[in-house]
């Protein structure tokens, strides 16, 4: 084989194990589960619910430090975010389930963007987007409030 083929063979490789990748953490439209998971079980899209308290930005975790909690997997940065999580789940976990507050506020519930997120009064909120979470941010407490009376009667609903 040449030293062409070898590199086009190998590319190819790379580009079929990152569609995988993506597969693997596409949101699950067709789930009712009260926790935004993708089909294989994985919560926020992969990203460490812990980082965004301790790092202070969405960091992508990793299969090698994962937990269960929930009905959801967690994967995590470090050995270290893992642990923290394992001691306290509930501080560290995506409030409604990891989907989008600003929907669950108005009485849906939506997929979320890690990456679309706020910490208030030490709790992890996702949005939408970085739209939906700026029109959220405008009415913050509003919104919290209005979500966490409708999140029961959503959590169970199929996401729009």
């Amino acid at each position: 084989m040449s030293i062409q083929h070898a590199a086009r063979a190998a590319l190819v490789a790379v580009a079929l194990a990152m569609s995988a990748a993506t597969a693997a953490i596409a949101f699950d439209a067709k789930s009712t589960a009260p926790i935004n998971i993708d089909k294989a079980g994985v919560a926020l899209r992969g990203y460490d619910p812990v980082a965004y308290f301790t790092a202070g930005k969405p960091t992508a975790g990793s299969a090698a430090f994962q937990t269960k909690w929930d009905g959801a997997t967690y994967n995590f940065a470090t050995a270290e975010s893992k642990a923290e999580f394992d001691k306290d789940p509930a501080k560290y976990a995506p409030q409604y389930g990891g989907f989008c507050a600003w929907a669950a506020a108005n009485g849906y519930k939506a997929d979320a963007d890690p990456k679309a997120w706020h910490v208030v009064g030490g709790k992890l909120y996702v949005n939408y987007n970085a739209s939906v979470a700026k029109s959220w941010n405008a009415n913050t407490a509003k919104y919290i409030t209005d979500a966490d009376k409708n999140w029961p009667k959503v959590a169970t609903q199929l996401p729009k």
